[in-house]
This record gives structure tokens, C-alpha cells and sequence, in this order.
């Protein structure tokens, strides 16, 4: 009886936080759809860009004890938010970031249904359902889609856009983000438990007609 209430508990927990980052995530959106027809009337431009960059850095560490800890660093991941840049560019910039952002959202919604699902079925025995294995896909399908729009930015920009990049004086170059295999991993890793989820359920099922 405990494990049952705490178990409503903590669905009626996600339930809620998923709720509520839907709903800031949409106020975000609009918020920056805002911005950005402020942007196109006045001198005023927010387009945020998350660029690896290969550059060699020196980094100095030091201990408790005041010992010296010298290394090299070739990898360093800027988060770059555009003050000038031409029109096309920010328009280019501003697809980049609403497509991530709007792929994020569509994974995080598929979340919100299977947990609004539940919460709606919490007097049930086993509120698991077959329909969640095409939510759990869907949810492995935006890593999936995530990743293609990043690699598809990845060599759009490093081979059809910027042709040099200097910072803190000297010439760096687009790198390829890890994130991308990253999150065809967990996409993979999603796949494998909705087929773990779909046997399971379908295996309670044929176990329940035994019965």
C-alpha cells in the first residue's frame, strides 16, 4: 500500500515538472519569436550559436598544497550569441536554434503524454500500456532527428559558410561534435527499451489469457 502511494506520488511529481517545462518552454519560444521581429526592425540581434572549435589552449591548475599542474587543451566549445552578422546568416542562425529547440520540445512532449497517461490510470494495477512503446520511439526518433540537424549544421557551416575563424588572435577551426554519435547512442539505447517495454507488456498480456 505504501509503494503504491509513494509510486503516485512520485508520477504525479514528473507529471507536474514536465507540466511546467512545457509550459516555460513555450513562454521561451514566444519570448524569442519576439525578439526576433525586434531584431529584424531594430539594431538589436540575440541568436545564440554553440560552436566546437579545435584550438590549442594552455591551462595552469594548482593544488591545495600550491603545486603547479601545466597541460594542453585542442578542444574548446564556445556559446557564441551574434551581435553582427548579415541578414542571411541570422536567418541561418535562427533556423539552426528553433529547429534544435523545436526537436527538444517534440521528445520532451512524447515524455508528457506517457506520464499524463499514467497520472489519468493511477488506480490501475498495471498502468503500463502497449501505446507508450509509440511514445518511447517517438521520444528515440528526436535523438535521432536532433542528431541529423546538428550534422547537417556541422558541415553546412565548417564547409559552406565560415571560411575563418579567428579567436583571441589566432585561426581555429569547426570541430565535429561528439554530442551528435552521443545522441544517436541514447537514441539507439531508447529503441532497445521500447522493445523491452513491448515484450514486457505483451508477455503480461498472453500470461493474464493463460490465466
Amino acid at each position: 500500500m505504501k509503494s503504491n502511494k509513494n509510486y503516485k506520488r512520485l508520477v504525479g511529481s514528473i507529471y507536474f515538472l514536465l507540466s511546467a517545462f512545457l509550459v516555460i518552454s513555450l513562454l521561451g519560444i514566444l519570448f524569442y519569436t519576439v525578439l526576433m521581429v525586434i531584431s529584424t526592425t531594430k539594431d538589436v540581434t540575440a541568436v545564440p550559436i554553440d560552436l566546437p572549435l579545435a584550438a590549442e589552449h594552455s591551462i595552469k591548475l594548482l593544488t591545495n598544497a600550491g603545486e603547479q599542474i601545466i597541460g594542453k587543451t585542442s578542444d574548446l566549445s564556445v556559446s557564441l550569441i551574434i551581435t553582427e552578422a548579415p541578414n542571411w546568416f541570422l536567418i541561418y542562425a535562427q533556423v539552426h536554434f528553433l529547429g534544435l529547440f523545436f526537436i527538444g520540445l517534440y521528445g520532451i512532449s512524447q515524455l508528457w503524454f506517457i506520464f499524463r497517461s499514467m497520472h489519468r490510470h493511477l488506480k490501475s494495477d498495471y498502468p503500463f500500456k502497449l501505446r507508450y512503446v509509440m511514445r518511447i520511439r517517438q521520444i528515440a526518433l528526436a535523438f535521432f532527428i536532433w542528431s541529423f540537424w546538428q550534422l547537417i549544421f556541422f558541415f553546412v557551416t565548417k564547409y559552406g559558410v565560415i571560411s575563418q575563424i579567428a579567436f583571441e588572435g589566432r585561426e581555429v577551426e569547426i570541430m565535429f561534435d561528439m554530442e551528435i554519435i552521443i545522441s544517436l547512442l541514447w537514441g539507439l539505447i531508447i529503441l532497445v527499451l521500447a522493445e523491452i517495454f513491448r515484450f514486457g507488456v505483451e508477455l503480461k498480456k498472453d500470461n493474464e489469457l493463460t490465466v
